[in-house]
């Protein structure tokens, strides 16, 4: 099965004598939800960095446009 394979290699590939996959391994609905949010805030804050850097950028070109 294709989401086994994709478990087994997020895990490291562990020998088969090591590897248990069972359906209990998928994650949950919410545990998904949980983490696009926080992948959500990790982008929000990243945009508002960059925005901070861009008014910084304008205002060092407006000082050496003078």
């Amino acid at each position: 099965r294709r989401i086994e394979m994709l478990d087994w290699v997020c895990a490291g590939c562990p020998p088969a004598s090591r590897w248990r996959w069972t359906p209990a391994r998928l994650p949950t609905y919410e545990r998904l939800v949980q983490e696009v949010a926080a992948e959500l805030a990790g982008l929000q804050d990243e945009k508002a960095d960059l925005e901070r850097e861009v008014v910084e950028l304008r205002a060092l070109a407006d000082r050496l446009r003078r």
